[in-house]
Parts: C-alpha cells; sequence; structure tokens
C-alpha cells in the first residue's frame, strides 16, 4: 500500500539545477571553460525565475497527506491499450527487417535514428515510458511481480533500438515514483542510489555501442587523471549532464534573442516529423549536416542539446527563459496543491521528471513527453473520479493504506 509524500516542484528544480552547477565548477573535462562568477548567475536566474509562480500560487490549500488507488476498469482498459502498444511496437520491428542493437553489434554502418516509422515511433517511446510508470505505481499497491513486467519491456525494447532516451526517462520516473510513495530511510535511499548507479553505468555502455569508447575520450575532454574515469558510464553522465549548461551559457554569451514572438524554438519539438516531411518538405529531421547548419548557435556539433532554455532564450532572451520556467512551474505547482486522486500522482511524476530534465532539454514540448499526456488520457478519459472523504484520525490509523478512492 502506497501513501504520498509529495515536495514542492520548486525545490525539485533547485536541487536538480544545483547537482548540474556542483558538477560544473568542478571542471573535469576542458570543454567547462566558464568562469564561477558566470555560471553562478546563469543558475541564478534558472532558479529565482520560478519564485513568481510560487508566490501566486501558494495561497492555494494544499492536502497533507494524499493516498492512492487504481480500480479493475482502469487496470483492464489499461491491459488492452498496452497489448496495442506491444503490438505495434513488434510491426515497427518488421516494417524495418531489422532490430538497431543487432545491426550495430554486426558492425553496420546504422544509427538508432535510421530506425522507427516516424511519429509513430515517438509515440511508441511514450507509451512504453507512460505504462512501465503505471505498472510500477500497481507493483508499488499490489506487490505483485506481473505489473513490473512492463518496467521490463521498456529496458528490453530501449536496448533493442538503442534509446538512452527510454533509459534516463523512464527510469527517472520510477526513482521519482518511488521516491514520493516511500517513507525516506537509509535503506531506501541507498536503493535509490544503487539504481542511479546502474543507470550510469548502462547509460554510459549504451553510448559506446552506439559511438565508440575511442570517440567519446577523444570528445569529452575528460582529464586523465579525473576521477570519474575510473567509474564505468560516468564520463559519458558527467559530459551530458554539464554541456547542455555549458552550450546555454556559450548560447546567451555569443548570440543575440531572435525576438519570435510565437516562441516558434521553444515549441518546435511539437510538430511530429511526419508533418513536417508532408507539409513543410523535409525529407529528414535527421539530416544532420543541415541541422548543424541551421543551429548557427552550437559550440559543437556532436555535444549539441542546450538544457530546456536555449529555445526560449532564442526566443525572447531572458525573458523568455522566466515566462518558459513560470509556466511549466505553475503546472506543477497547481497540480502539486490539488492532488486529490491517483491519476493526479501519474502527471504529478511525469511533470517532476521533465522539470529534472530541464538541465538536459525541453521535454515539455516534445512529443516524446506529450504523448505519455495522451496516454494517460486515453487512460483516464470518461472515467469519474470520487475520492471518498476520511477524517484525520482514519488517515493516522491507516497510514501505510490507501485511502478508498473509487475510480
Amino acid at each position: 500500500m502506497v501513501k504520498l509524500k509529495v515536495i514542492n516542484p520548486i525545490i525539485v528544480l533547485a536541487g536538480s539545477w544545483t547537482i548540474v552547477f556542483v558538477l560544473y565548477i568542478l571542471r573535469y573535462s576542458d570543454r567547462l571553460y566558464y568562469g564561477n562568477t558566470y555560471v553562478f548567475t546563469i543558475f541564478l536566474l534558472i532558479v529565482f525565475s520560478s519564485f513568481p509562480s510560487f508566490f501566486l500560487i501558494n495561497k492555494m490549500k494544499q492536502r497533507k497527506v494524499i493516498y492512492f488507488n487504481i480500480s479493475r476498469r482502469i487496470k483492464r482498459r489499461g491491459l488492452y491499450f498496452y497489448i496495442f502498444i506491444l503490438v505495434a511496437s513488434g510491426i515497427e520491428f518488421l516494417f524495418f527487417e531489422n532490430i538497431p542493437v543487432l545491426m550495430k553489434i554486426r558492425g553496420y554502418n546504422f544509427s538508432h535514428f535510421d530506425f522507427g516509422i516516424a511519429s509513430v515511433h515517438g509515440f511508441l517511446i511514450a507509451a512504453h515510458l507512460y505504462f512501465a510508470l503505471f505498472g510500477f505505481f500497481l507493483f508499488l499497491n499490489k506487490k505483485k511481480v506481473k505489473y513490473i513486467l512492463p518496467v521490463l519491456i521498456m529496458i528490453i525494447w530501449g536496448v533493442l533500438v538503442l534509446s538512452r532516451k527510454v533509459f534516463m526517462v523512464g527510469v527517472l520516473q520510477l526513482i521519482v515514483a518511488f521516491w514520493i510513495t516511500k517513507e525516506k530511510s537509509l535503506k531506501r535511499i541507498s536503493s535509490i542510489l544503487l539504481v542511479f548507479l546502474s543507470l550510469m553505468i548502462l547509460f554510459g555502455s549504451i553510448g559506446d555501442i552506439r559511438s565508440g569508447s575511442n570517440f567519446f575520450s577523444n570528445l569529452s575532454g575528460i582529464r586523465e587523471d579525473a576521477i570519474i574515469n575510473k567509474m564505468p558510464g560516468m564520463n559519458w553522465f558527467y559530459i551530458y549532464l554539464t554541456t547542455p549548461f555549458h552550450n546555454l551559457l556559450y548560447t546567451i554569451e555569443n548570440f543575440s534573442p531572435e525576438y519570435n514572438l510565437m516562441m516558434t524554438r521553444t515549441l518546435e519539438g511539437l510538430l511530429p516529423s511526419a508533418v513536417e516531411r508532408i507539409f513543410l518538405g523535409s525529407e529528414d529531421r535527421y539530416d544532420w549536416a543541415k541541422v548543424s547548419e541551421e543551429r548557427y548557435w552550437l559550440e559543437s556539433n556532436v555535444l549539441n542539446v542546450s538544457t530546456a532554455y536555449l529555445g526560449p532564450f532564442l526566443d525572447l532572451g531572458i525573458l523568455g527563459i522566466i515566462i518558459f520556467n513560470s509556466i511549466i512551474i505553475s503546472i506543477s505547482l497547481i497540480i502539486y496543491k490539488s492532488l486529490k486522486t491517483s491519476k493526479d500522482c501519474i502527471v504529478l511524476v511525469i511533470l517532476y521528471t521533465g522539470i529534472i530534465l530541464t538541465v538536459f532539454s525541453n521535454v515539455f514540448t516534445n512529443l516524446n513527453f506529450v504523448g505519455q499526456l495522451i496516454c494517460h488520457y486515453i487512460l483516464f478519459c470518461n472515467i469519474r473520479v470520487i475520492p471518498r472523504r476520511m477524517s484525520e484520525a482514519s488517515l493516522i490509523s491507516t497510514s501505510n493504506k490507501f485511502s478508498r478512492i473509487k475510480i
């Protein structure tokens, strides 16, 4: 049985960016060359630009303890939907007549971007992420091994298609879900750290398969005596956490905003690749020579992600960062303050994961992220949620049980 204790989304944002700030100023890589004063200034801008949302929404009354349950009707609908996703995933493999990881192992010059039906593949990523999270919640509730199966399938599918995004987002969502549904203890914190360490090693291993360890060693600029070279996968993880922040710093210092009032740089990820090909005449979204030419702000054409705030900055400058941060934190705060049922909890975990991933990229306007919310709507639409009120005494007496919420 699960009892939820949720922390404020602003703390999630501040904590994530504090980790990146500390890692950056350690400067294990020669690529990270900006001074502490400039780095600290941009760090403060990102964290404190979310505070207007806090002052506006903080007056909302908040539930101190939230319980959740998921009914048989939801489980049955979820099972049918998940079977459809598995069948669609199998059809995609049959359509391409290859499996990316096997092609790579056999030595073929095959990129994971060469695999997948346009737009369908992105939705399948979102669906596998969502059902892994949904199954994990059921596992925490019922303690039945069968509910962990979507998590295992997500991991296997991620390996087969060589998608680090599946591991990074999927495992992070599970860690967030575990964190908010469990009492904090040394044993459980150790379990989270162990999973996190495993994720780093797996992340780096997949990177070596995709790009080659020698290639990355030359690219990363990490010093040979750096402690992160002693741990498998940590060098990949360190670079992928710090270089997005560095790229944002580089862009702010060297380029002026484009002043796109429609926020086109921020919202461009919402356009499905299939629509882009049909209506805009783009043959390949992943033509990297073309992409590198268009992304004039890049210092490196390989390490080319720049946190969630590069698009807002290019659109409206510092004001764009403040507006973007205010929107995502406001939405998260509203759901955080008004938690009532299981479906709210799942959405909050997805949003919290997006907030953590602002250190890496803008997932809020990415179809892999939005696709999870679409899956959530499909699963819970036309379902009336009727929470049953419980007295404070009842809550205390059932501190490790669900409230009887009928969905």
